[in-house]
């Protein structure tokens, strides 16, 4: 899966100066604390690891905490929130920065595009747990998308980020999903090229949201 960041967008000049809802409770992009929250919704009390990477050290190694990485009775693996999450909380997906030529085959499916190249993640499957997201079904809506500030922490250096954000509250065991392309439309292409079917993913045990339904307010 080769998510493209969306090049309309632009940095926010507002960055780390608004205070985080304390319903969210995690560390401004400003300072230095980690983004990552503990099950019981608490802020991680930890330093970042790297300056240019809002995650600990422990995240960044076994990845935030209110994330899980679980197995999918279905299809391969996918990412839940161990603890309701709120609209708006932040996440990142990161890994290695990489040109379009440089990028590892076995990553491609797996790799997000971003304005200063490719961002590998598969090397950290454990700790950079965003790569994980599934794309939602036809009747199935994503829950995180690029934050409007997307590019905050995006680096020139070895390793690098793009932000992300909830677009919905997400109960506790819920699938944390995304979709693959720019929108839906461009979404069913990503699947039609390469011979797949695209199926709703909630299961009893990792529910997906379901879609409103039409007219419904």
């Amino acid at each position: 899966m080769v998510k493209q960041a969306k090049q309309t967008s632009t940095r926010s000049t507002s960055v780390g100066k608004k205070k985080p809802s304390v319903m969210m409770k995690q560390h401004i992009l400003a300072g230095a604390g980690c983004i990552g929250t503990k099950t019981d919704g608490t802020p991680c009390p930890n330093m970042r690891g790297e300056a240019h990477l809002p995650y600990c050290k422990r995240c960044l190694a076994s990845g935030d905490p209110s994330l899980k990485v679980v197995k999918h009775p279905k299809f391969g693996k996918c990412l839940i929130a161990t603890r309701d999450l709120k609209k708006g909380y932040m996440m990142a997906w990161w890994g290695n920065r990489v040109s379009r030529k440089k990028l590892p085959f076995k990553s491609w499916e797996w790799a997000l595009e971003s304005p200063k190249g490719m961002i590998d993640a598969v090397p950290f499957r454990k700790g950079s747990v965003v790569q994980f997201a599934q794309c939602p079904g036809p009747s199935e809506r994503p829950t995180v998308d690029f934050s409007r500030n997307y590019d905050a922490m995006l680096t020139a250096k070895s390793k690098t980020c793009l932000l992300f954000k909830t677009l919905c509250d997400i109960p506790k065991n819920h699938q944390v999903t995304m979709m693959y392309n720019k929108d839906e439309k461009t979404t069913n292409e990503f699947f039609a090229e390469r011979g797949l079917v695209r199926a709703d993913i909630g299961c009893p045990a990792f529910p997906a949201l379901k879609k409103k339904a039409k007219g419904r307010q």
